[in-house]
């Protein structure tokens, strides 16, 4: 089921986000030095801050 997510899951939503992006640094060679705004290694409050500007976000 598709769904809202609550302020409270920004962090699981992160990790999750992480892992899916992990396997393409790996592959690509990305590292958090030579490419620090890669997906993989974004920040949590980038997500907070999206979602307090009222961004939707789903799962």
């Amino acid at each position: 089921m598709i769904r809202r997510i609550e302020l409270s899951e920004i962090e699981e939503c992160l990790a999750v986000i992480h892992r899916s992006f992990e396997t393409v640094a790996k592959e690509f060679g990305i590292t958090q030095e030579n490419c620090p705004t890669h997906t993989s290694f974004m920040k949590a409050e980038r997500l907070y801050k999206q979602f307090n500007e009222g961004r939707l976000m789903y799962a």
